[in-house]
């Protein structure tokens, strides 16, 4: 199976919000809202900036990078990484993070003139993506938040560039 990692365009909304309503629809509730919330995150380019996987004309899923703390400050969150059911484990997911990680980088670098000085990634204790982003990301864990979303405890993963801004 070919998987080609681009940057997102607007006719990838109504696809985006299909993995994203098959992967977090406690985050949703309703389709509109989903809607609402990548619509708001596309418009945000290039604090946000979304990657699709796409294979045979579909999206298989999607990642989006969030820069917190300014462009200055060179520090991204990983703010959502989804991966159709009908996809998931055959290497999207890590597959979206290697290759659109080096292009928010080269962004960064090309119009801030800055290196990326960490990545942020949060997500429930039980959520099996926490081997992911250690394994592809080398964030590891630095804090627990009780009782965070949905009544489940949330890990803040950090992984931590050398170069310093």
């Amino acid at each position: 199976m070919l998987v080609t990692i681009r940057a997102v365009s607007s006719r990838d909304l109504s696809a985006i919000v299909q993995v994203a309503m098959a992967c977090f629809p406690q985050d949703y509730g309703e389709r509109k809202w989903a809607e609402a919330w990548h619509r708001g995150a596309l418009s945000a380019n290039p604090k946000t900036q979304y990657f699709v996987a796409e294979t045979d004309g579909n999206i298989a899923g999607y990642i989006s990078w969030s820069f917190i703390g300014g462009f200055q400050a060179g520090v991204i969150e990983l703010e959502q990484l989804g991966v159709s059911p009908d996809f998931q484990g055959q290497g999207i997911g890590t597959k979206l993070i290697n290759e659109s990680l080096p292009q928010v980088q080269a962004w960064l670098k090309k119009n801030i003139g800055r290196e990326l000085h960490a990545v942020k990634v949060d997500t429930a204790t039980s959520n099996e993506a926490q081997r992911l982003y250690r394994k592809t990301l080398g964030a590891e864990v630095e804090a627990t938040l009780k009782d965070f979303l949905y009544g489940n405890d949330e890990v803040i993963m950090i992984r931590r560039f050398n170069q310093k801004l």
